[in-house]
């Protein structure tokens, strides 16, 4: 029972950090003309270099976005 409860707070968890990575992808997009897979790509090695969470990535760029 306790995997599964750990698997749908993932899954809530998951679903509560889409909104503001979707956002930040859609401001790459329009700032550089880049397509959705490629706008992932930037969150994506941006994360990794900077030992940052992908949502922390995301959240980051769309405060300092105007």
């Amino acid at each position: 029972m306790q995997p599964l409860r750990q698997e749908i707070d993932q899954l809530r968890q998951a679903l509560g950090t889409r909104p503001v990575i979707d956002m930040a992808r859609g401001i790459l997009m329009a700032g550089f003309g880049c397509s959705t897979e490629a706008a992932w790509e930037i969150l994506v090695k941006v994360s990794q270099h900077s030992n940052t969470t992908l949502r922390d990535v995301a959240d980051s760029l769309v405060e300092a976005t105007p």
